[in-house]
């Protein structure tokens, strides 16, 4: 396997993290947490916020994974650091009292993939800069 093998396999890792979280997120009713839809009745939140993740997850997948190589490697690079501040936000709502973030496996999920996401982002930079870009 060669070392961009090597970096895809990791940061596949930590984008499949972040999914598992948001279908644990489903479950714990996130949405209770996040402006604008904390104000809506449940059922219309829980609608709103699983419907917004189909746009924002083909975007991500695209960006990531299918788009030119230069656009690709910029944008894995700032969805590693979105992985490293997502864990932050979720360290300071962690004393708000409807966070149910509390399991093992959820903060598993949310701690792993910033943990992943940084090692990515080192590794990736790492290289790069070894090579001359990506």
């Amino acid at each position: 396997m060669s070392l961009h093998q090597r970096h895809q396999l990791i940061f596949a890792f930590g984008l499949a993290l972040l999914v598992s979280h948001e279908l644990d997120a489903i479950v714990v009713a996130e949405w209770r947490l996040l402006p604008l839809l904390n104000l809506l009745p449940d059922e219309t939140a829980h609608v709103v916020f699983l419907t917004l993740h189909v746009p924002v997850l083909a975007a991500l997948f695209w960006l990531t994974a299918f788009s030119s190589p230069r656009l690709q490697y910029a944008s894995q690079l700032v969805f590693d650091a979105f992985l490293v501040a997502h864990a932050g936000v979720h360290w300071l709502m962690s004393g708000h009292t409807l966070y149910m973030f509390d399991s093992i496996l959820s903060l598993s999920l949310i701690y792993g993939a910033a943990v992943v996401g940084a090692a990515h982002l080192v590794l990736v930079l790492r290289a790069g800069q070894a090579s001359g870009g990506p």
